[in-house]
């Protein structure tokens, strides 16, 4: 697969610019409305060492235990659908070498041994002294959303 094909830069959405036009909303107050209408998690990944820390929200989504440190990424891994796992680590590479931003939507475990879809958006940052990270959010499409898109209900894990 050809890196373009990788990249889905997010134009526009820079929160620096928040304020020129969104009618006196905050970012602060962008943010609390929409982690308040989804289930959504913030994590970071160390492009040096391929560790991953997540918030407690983002391990849940991924039904993995939170902790203070690296995320256990067999474990973490092991819930996202097989098919869509390759795509998922190659945004990461392609954020990382481009140092661009990403989007990728995939499927992930529920609870009930059913899959969710998940959408993560990153984008790399500088790290002085180091290779720098990807910081991002992931969030679960609520299923109206999926229908709007035409996502089929995914098979059982």
């Amino acid at each position: 697969m050809e890196p373009d094909s990788l990249l889905q830069p997010i134009v526009g959405n820079d929160i620096t610019a928040f304020g020129e036009d969104t009618f006196g909303l905050s970012a602060e107050d962008a943010l609390q409305l929409f982690m308040k209408f989804n289930r959504s998690g913030f994590w970071r990944l160390d492009v040096d060492t391929g560790h991953l820390f997540c918030c407690s929200q983002a391990s849940a989504i991924f039904g993995v235990a939170p902790s203070d440190g690296p995320v256990d990424m067999v474990a973490l891994t092991s819930r996202i659908h097989p098919d869509d796992l390759a795509a998922v680590m190659e945004g990461h590479e392609a954020a990382a070498v481009h140092r661009v931003a990403i989007q990728k939507t995939y499927r992930v475990v529920s609870q009930d041994n059913t899959y969710k879809q998940c959408c993560s958006i990153g984008r790399f940052r500088e790290k002085e002294g180091t290779g720098g990270e990807i910081v991002g959010i992931t969030y679960e499409m609520p299923p109206q959303y999926c229908e709007l898109l035409m996502i089929a209900p995914t098979d059982q894990p």
